[in-house]
């Protein structure tokens, strides 16, 4: 086609879209305009309207390639309010509208976890079923199945859930999700004490099971490893350990694995192999940002355990044997969370003096004070729950104090805003509910993108509830106020977790 005659189509293209008005482009998207007018409705708890919008899409846009999807999101909304009823009913139409589309395969899994969820087994059980018969050959097919399984476990349905495991490993059993579901028999048999069945399940996970996902196999294999050390099954737990050092030792696991055998030898008393866990945590893990939180879980280890001698060899060894260059922060970092485990008040401070004084200005000085601020916390966190208040409130102005001086002396970076986080977090523990609004503002007004933003709005709108609830505030002073962040909360943040609490408050306050 020559220029010109793709100018005349062009512009008659143009004529058409001025002469109808853009009805034929706007017609496109109007069934999303008509599913936005739905969910806003239902976040804001407009039930007439909602369902006045559904009754529209549903009677309107039938034959709308995009119904199903439409129709989808509207009942995952519901699903997400607690409205079941609603949203099975939505699941249904697009099952019968489109019936071998991929929202009708997830609408057939949502009934399913519906069913599941009110203890209608027998009624889920051809739902399954009908996944498996029309479904097989749809790629994300074991995900939706997997997740009916792990709505099984979670209700405590062992039986069924590892019968669906099982299916899906038969019917799909390259897929990444075959992989979780082998862990998940294993962790099962586990946690019945089925030993031998434990065993052979393990072993398929580890050996036998030719998995695409073979990447993802050392976080699976780790969660099992994970699992025996919790139920205190140490020679288990190490085994599996050993053979994620063994064959995925460059993954994240890796290291995770070597602190975990050090952690079993704790338990166990092999105090040559915490030593040789720790050295090999050292040598081959020197770059990882996260090798000085293993060594400091380690220390901790010994020190729940009351062996504060061996913690601070622990310490040394780390000390002696770590790079001297740019890794001497984690070693300085170190010494200060040992000492905070140890109960040396005055050498903690003193470390984190040479700290600040020997790595001023270096990113990874503002990581190790939040790290050591971090421990602060924790360990209040324990104390609090003690009931040992004093000693708690005392750990919490530890933890406040270095957060603000990364907020206050260091240079910017993702950690400023997280320890503003932590800081509103602390001052409303210790009763500071002025202080504690200060900061979340901090994070509204300063880092309107923050991840959490939303529970910021939040928590400036529960503490001012909280002071007018003391008679700190009038409510001539806070009702306002509280109206405004909660307001600005439901419309910025429509679909967080916080919003129909937020919502009903303000049904109430109008």
């Amino acid at each position: 086609m020559c220029r010109t005659n793709l100018f005349v189509f062009f512009a008659s293209l143009c004529l058409v879209f001025l002469l109808t008005g853009g009805e034929s482009f706007a017609e496109e998207g109007e069934i999303w305009s008509q599913t936005d007018v739905a969910v806003t409705n239902i976040d804001t708890g407009n039930e007439l309207a909602a369902q006045a919008a559904v009754n529209t899409l549903v009677a309107d846009f039938s034959e709308d390639v995009d119904y199903g999807k439409a129709l989808y999101k509207v009942a995952g909304k519901y699903k997400k309010l607690n409205k079941h009823e609603k949203s099975d009913k939505l699941y249904e139409k697009i099952i019968q509208k489109h019936p071998d589309s991929y929202e009708a395969m997830r609408s057939y899994s949502q009934l399913a976890i519906s069913k599941i969820r009110v203890n209608k087994d027998s009624e889920a059980e051809p739902i399954v079923d009908k996944l498996f018969l029309d479904f097989s050959d749809q790629e994300h097919a074991p995900i939706v199945v997997c997740e009916i399984a792990d709505k099984y476990k979670k209700q405590n349905k062992n039986a069924e859930a590892k019968e669906l495991y099982q299916r899906i490993i038969g019917t799909w059993p390259g897929s990444e999700h075959a992989m979780w579901s082998q862990m998940h028999l294993a962790i099962s048999a586990i946690n019945e004490a089925d030993q031998s069945t434990a065993d052979a399940e393990v072993s398929k996970l580890l050996n036998e099971l030719e998995f695409r996902w073979d990447q993802h196999r050392s976080s699976a294999v780790y969660s099992v490893a994970e699992e025996y050390r919790k139920l205190g099954k140490f020679g288990k737990a190490v085994g599996v350990y050993q053979n994620i050092v063994e064959n995925w030792s460059e993954t994240k696991y890796g290291l995770w694995s070597q602190m975990g055998l050090a952690m079993c030898n704790i338990e166990t008393g092999d105090e040559a192999g915490v030593e040789a866990a720790v050295d090999r945590m050292i040598v081959d893990y020197t770059n990882d940002d996260h090798l000085a939180v293993a060594i400091c879980n380690v220390v901790e280890g010994y020190c729940e355990k009351g062996k504060q001698d061996k913690a601070a060899e622990i310490y040394q060894l780390a000390v002696n044997n770590w790079p001297q260059q740019e890794q001497a922060v984690w070693a300085e970092m170190i010494d200060v969370i040992s000492n905070i485990h140890l109960g040396n008040e005055n050498e903690a401070n003193a470390g984190i003096d040479r700290l600040t004084l020997n790595f001023s200005g270096q990113l990874n000085l503002t990581r190790a004070v939040y790290m050591i601020a971090e421990q602060y916390h924790r360990k209040g966190s324990a104390a609090e729950e003690s009931g040992l208040n004093e000693r708690s409130e005392s750990l919490y102005q530890k933890a406040v104090s270095l957060w603000e001086m990364i907020i206050n002396d260091f240079d910017e970076c993702f950690l400023t805003v997280e320890s503003c986080a932590f800081v509103a977090k602390c001052h409303r523990k210790l009763g500071d509910y002025e202080e504690s609004i200060q900061y979340y503002q901090k994070i509204i007004d300063e880092y309107p993108d923050y991840r959490h933003g939303w529970y910021a709005l939040y928590m400036v709108g529960h503490n001012l509830e909280t002071l007018l609830k003391t008679g700190s505030v009038s409510s001539a002073v806070a009702v306002p106020q509280i109206q405004a962040v909660y307001t600005q909360l439901i419309e910025k943040y429509p679909t967080c977790s916080a919003a129909d609490g937020v919502q009903s408050w303000l049904n109430n306050h109008n």
